[in-house]
């Protein structure tokens, strides 16, 4: 069991290499892109074989535990895409289901998190600093927020400095033209 999770770990690591070499191809050299999408089809075959192995082995059980659903809803989804293309032509739902479905995928290499033990209690580390995390970018907000309304107030209080040049102008509405622009110009300096 050990080695068919390593083995199947390799494969999945390998399938998300290859889904990032044909991305970058598809853009620069579309033909060879091609070669990428069919060795796509073949590791699916490959999860589809996965999944039916499993549930072989371990039955309803695998599918119990939430790698087991992880895992069968990616297979699933992957099929579909596989064929919905297909049924439906180049329709906008069919390339969508596709994109996303490629997307999933690449999630499946979060099962190799725990081959790492030390990127896997970084990981575990975050998600329970979630709750702090967002409290901070509340914070965050609340502050930019009380500073743009002072920045709109005291730089809309006198225009005719910045209405004199058409550059120094077309800064000025674009960074601080109203509220939301303004809190947007905020978080960039705070964030640079």
């Amino acid at each position: 069991a050990r080695r068919f999770e390593a083995i199947m770990n390799v494969i999945i690591f390998a399938n998300a290499v290859c889904m990032g070499i044909e991305v970058d191809f598809s853009i620069r050299a579309p033909d060879k892109a091609k070669v990428f999408a069919k060795l796509e089809t073949v590791f699916l075959s490959v999860f589809v074989i996965e999944l039916g192995l499993q549930l072989l082995v371990y039955r309803l059980q695998y599918l119990r535990t939430p790698w087991g659903q992880f895992d069968f809803w990616i297979v699933v989804i992957g099929l579909l895409a596989e064929v919905m293309p297909k049924l439906l032509g180049d329709s906008f739902s069919a390339i969508l289901t596709f994109r996303v479905a490629r997307i999933l995928r690449v999630a499946r290499a979060a099962r190799l998190m725990p081959e790492f033990r030390v990127l896997w209690m970084l990981v575990r580390g975050l998600a329970s600093a979630m709750h702090t995390l967002v409290w901070a970018i509340v914070i965050l907000v609340a502050v930019i927020y009380a500073f743009g309304i002072l920045g709109v107030e005291l730089m809309h209080e006198d225009r005719s400095q910045w209405e004199e040049d058409d550059a120094t102008r077309r800064i000025f509405y674009d960074n601080f033209g109203n509220l939301p622009r303004t809190m947007l110009t905020l978080f960039q300096i705070t964030t640079v």
